[in-house]
């Protein structure tokens, strides 16, 4: 066979650890396949008596374009995963955040340097039903055009990508609350956001006709800027607030 033998033997190994997986998970009915090699998930075991050879069909291994120098000399056998969509990382910021959760948008964020964010302003089910509904209609259309169906299904794998990296980081951050009792220097502060919509953030004017406005126009000193900004920015004036009396007290 043409085939290296170290791959078939990866090949067979892969395919037992797929039996393994679905023995222990007590599955009934299951079916072995093929990896496609459209997978946007490839992976490849790279021995390490292969690595410093110089001639051969392994030669190229030492090679290999990479971010990091790679060493000279590879100690173990290593698994190379390569992940065409790629990690969805969220951008560092500051160190202090306030949060305000919400119905229309489900969370604002304002930091002490005065940035605000937005998240959600259309709801996840809403966001998720509404592209895909884009994209199988498209794909109805364009069957016969086979480049623009798999863009098409690439961005799908996008989406649903990015949305798992959005509820793994929730979940993630969620432990890191928990987490931050281990850690005397480390704080949580959860703020209550009573009045913080209704508040004028400049002179503490409380807008009682509000109501569902989107908008907040304060009737004393005029200033305008967004229901969920407004109500952020309140939550960290209160945080700072407090912070301040009880280095006080």
């Amino acid at each position: 066979m043409e085939t290296p033998y170290d791959i078939r033997d990866e090949a067979i190994n892969n395919l037992l650890k797929g039996y393994s997986t679905n023995f222990a998970t007590n599955r009934k009915k299951f079916k072995m396949k093929f990896r496609s090699k459209k997978d946007p998930h490839q992976s490849i075991v790279i021995h390490s008596k292969h690595w410093d050879k110089s001639r051969g069909e392994y030669s190229f291994l030492p090679k290999i374009k990479s971010a990091e120098p790679l060493p000279n000399k590879l100690e173990y056998d290593s698994h190379l995963v390569v992940n065409q969509l790629g990690p969805m990382f969220q951008k560092e910021g500051s160190g202090v955040i306030s949060l305000d959760p919400g119905v229309r948008t489900f969370m604002t964020g304002y930091d002490p340097s005065g940035m605000a964010v937005e998240w959600g302003k259309m709801t996840l089910v809403e966001f998720t039903g509404y592209v895909m509904h884009m994209i199988n209609s498209r794909a109805s259309v364009i069957k016969f055009m086979e480049k623009k169906c798999y863009r098409l299904h690439h961005v799908m794998l996008r989406i649903h990508k990015k949305i798992r990296c959005l509820v793994n980081d929730c979940h993630y951050k969620l432990h890191l609350i928990h987490k931050a009792r281990e850690y005397p220097w480390c704080q949580v502060v959860i703020c209550t956001e009573e009045y913080t919509s209704k508040t004028c953030g400049f002179c503490g004017y409380i807008h009682k006709k509000l109501g569902g406005s989107k908008e907040f126009c304060c009737p004393q000193c005029k200033t305008k800027l967004d229901r969920d900004i407004n109500s952020a920015r309140n939550i960290l004036l209160r945080y700072l607030t407090k912070k301040e009396r009880v280095s006080l007290g």
